[in-house]
């Protein structure tokens, strides 16, 4: 709670912050996905889901239909790779700020995304958000490299 208390205040309020328990049993029972956002409306009902909350398009429509008085004009989200991409370049400033608990959570759920954060942190003359992509071209280019000098 006081965490919760702490990043309200430093993103200067005027939003609500849930608390989930430390089993994580509300995130779970709305979408075990590690990254998901929800819009809930003011009489609780969900109104939105975005697989990847750093899918901003969604987001920014889906909260635009509602602030209009309309409903959102699809209720999810699936866009993974655009979004997946831009978030790379945050993890690793987010598990400095979450502690070594988190690091080790990621490193045991999905230790790819831990290397990627950790390599897109390389290309901070980048903007957080287009590292990721730098991360992708990065890799594909080793793999094209690394089959051309296989395959001679």
């Amino acid at each position: 709670m006081d965490q919760a208390r702490h990043l309200h205040e430093q993103l200067g309020g005027g939003f609500t912050v849930a608390v989930d328990d430390l089993d994580g049993s509300l995130h779970t029972a709305l979408d075990p996905k590690p990254n998901a956002a929800y819009l809930v409306g003011s009489d609780g009902r969900l109104l939105f889901r975005s697989i990847w909350a750093s899918d901003e398009r969604g987001l920014h429509a889906a909260i635009a239909s509602v602030a209009a008085g309309l409903p959102p004009r699809r209720s999810e989200s699936r866009r993974m790779v655009g979004p997946l991409l831009a978030s790379m370049g945050y993890i690793d400033g987010v598990l400095r700020v979450a502690g070594p608990g988190a690091a080790r959570d990621l490193a045991r759920a999905a230790p790819p995304m831990l290397v990627a954060g950790k390599v897109a942190s390389l290309f901070g003359w980048l903007p957080r958000d287009r590292r990721g992509h730098a991360v992708a071209t990065s890799v594909g280019l080793l793999v094209v490299l690394a089959g051309w000098l296989l395959l001679g």
